[in-house]
């Protein structure tokens, strides 16, 4: 049995993140479990800015705190997509001793303070710009590890969540694309 485990932005988003999969997900017979998590114990709570959901996302643990949420659910079986700070907990559990079947991690700008974990699974690693590390650099080192793909996409951090100031709707919409090819790939036969 397949299962997927989508881990939210900073926002935690859950609801919008989860109708925004929806029809990607009903069109993949492999998936019989699908859930959504965020950082927070609660359901979002509208942050007005930014930098507010980042102290909030700090708040509550932090990237340690919610690799260690999204480890309890976690099988073998576990397709992984990650979003910002869900891509890089995503990230993290690739490389964790019972790793998922496979991880997409969707701009995960905290990998670049991650990057000599040992990868233990299948990783797609999608970046877009930013402006606190090389991006290019980081991604000729990753993709030395045999697991790892890594690709830029030339956007603003934030560009597939509506709440971003640096949201782009058709991004947003190859995005969905893009994991729907993934998620049918990593569900054939399943």
């Amino acid at each position: 049995m397949t299962s997927l485990l989508v881990l939210t932005d900073i926002w935690g988003d859950r609801a919008q993140v989860a109708n925004w999969l929806s029809p990607i997900v009903a069109a993949i017979p492999g998936l019989n479990d699908v859930q959504v998590i965020s950082p927070y114990r609660s359901d979002f709570c509208h942050p007005a800015t930014e930098q507010q959901a980042y102290q909030r996302f700090q708040q509550a643990g932090g990237l340690p705190s919610y690799i260690a949420k999204a480890q309890v659910t976690l099988t073998p079986q576990s397709l992984v997509i990650g979003f910002s700070a869900g891509g890089a907990a995503a990230f993290a559990l690739a490389a964790s001793n019972e790793p998922p079947a496979a991880v997409f991690a969707v701009y995960g700008g905290q990998i670049h303070r991650m990057a000599d974990l040992q990868i233990r699974c299948p990783t797609e690693l999608l970046f877009s710009n930013e402006g606190h590390f090389d991006v290019a650099a980081l991604m000729a080192v990753l993709q030395q590890q045999p697991m790892i793909h890594a690709e830029h996409w030339p956007l603003t951090h934030g560009f597939a969540n509506p709440h971003s100031t640096a949201y782009d709707a058709k991004a947003q919409q190859l995005l969905a694309c893009r994991l729907s090819h993934w998620l049918a790939e990593k569900t054939k036969g399943a």
